[in-house]
């Protein structure tokens, strides 16, 4: 009897071992999954902050110009003509 018990708990701990080693190869996929996905994210708001970037640079550079046209503009056509004394 005391021989079955041993047998008996020696195979019960190598099943409780085997279904927590394949409990940690699942949790090990599932970790793995989730940092590809992070990455991938990461990879994501990367180019979004990309583009953003670029939407602003290029903002940035049609105000510029835009001022730069303003400015020849007045200094064309206002200035001259405030210094005339046409107020119009």
């Amino acid at each position: 009897m005391r021989k079955a018990e041993e047998e008996a708990y020696m195979q019960g701990g190598m099943l409780v071992r085997d279904w927590t080693d394949e409990l940690k190869k699942k949790d090990e996929k599932v970790l793995i999954m989730i940092m590809e996905n992070d990455s991938k994210q990461h990879k994501d708001v990367e180019k979004v902050k990309k583009r953003l970037e670029d939407e602003q640079n290029i903002t940035d550079m049609f105000e510029e110009r835009r001022n730069k046209l303003n400015k020849k503009l007045i200094d064309k056509f206002i200035k001259p003509a405030k210094k005339e004394g046409n107020t119009e």
